[in-house]
């Protein structure tokens, strides 16, 4: 077992478009005000492992004009003090040949001035990938979960969670050819990451890579 942990400070200058998107179509307006985001960060963390592999974390991030949506959602205003808190995890490993891998992060966010939960950020979230190879086939799915959260820092349009299942299959032709499949939102799953944008619906993609001397 390891423990380790870190400390830093970012610096995150507005986008142009959260500066001076034209706001065509009820779409938010730039704000051409906003200040540069700062921010202090740290980490603490324990992993450790044989044949499964695991790691816990816990972290914190204090930022000054935190960048976001205003309360109305018509452009972009910066929060003065904001705070994100949470522990994540991740286990890794093995089971009768399927190589298997769970993440999940609980997260507890707050804009300081108002007590309320920032915006567009789950307190929960997990993924969890399971892949196996079968000769020349390799086989895997990958299940998204995002939990309930708010479109903005107003706290009053409240996203639905969802689950997402996406699948994958690869077929090695030869030593440079594959053949690969993937379907995204196997079930169709109708769901928003933020308000009136819906996320894509069931799709599929099929290619072919070459990889010479492989």
């Amino acid at each position: 077992m390891r423990t380790y942990v870190s400390w830093g400070t970012a610096f995150k200058a507005p986008s142009f478009n959260d500066l001076y998107y034209p706001g065509y179509f009820g779409m938010y307006q730039g704000n051409p005000d906003l200040d540069p985001e700062k921010s202090q960060s740290w980490e603490l963390g324990l992993k450790g492992g044989h044949d499964w592999r695991w790691d816990v974390a816990a972290f914190q991030t204090h930022i000054d004009d935190l960048i976001a949506l205003s309360e109305d959602s018509s452009t972009y205003v910066n929060v003065d003090e904001a705070l994100i808190r949470g522990v994540e995890g991740t286990v890794r490993g093995s089971v009768a040949g399927f190589d298997t891998r769970l993440t999940a992060t609980w997260m507890h966010t707050e804009d300081e001035d108002t007590g309320n939960e920032l915006g567009r950020r789950p307190s929960f979230k997990s993924t969890l990938s399971v892949r196996r190879t079968f000769g020349r086939a390799t086989l895997g799915t990958s299940i998204h979960y995002g939990g309930e959260r708010y479109d903005s820092t107003a706290n009053t349009t409240e996203l639905d969670a969802y689950t997402v299942v996406d699948l994958t299959a690869a077929w090695r032709i030869d030593e440079a050819w594959t053949l690969r499949g993937r379907v995204t939102n196997l079930f169709d799953e109708d769901y928003q990451t933020a308000d009136t944008y819906n996320m894509p619906g069931r799709a599929a993609l099929v290619s072919v890579t070459w990889q010479p001397g492989s």
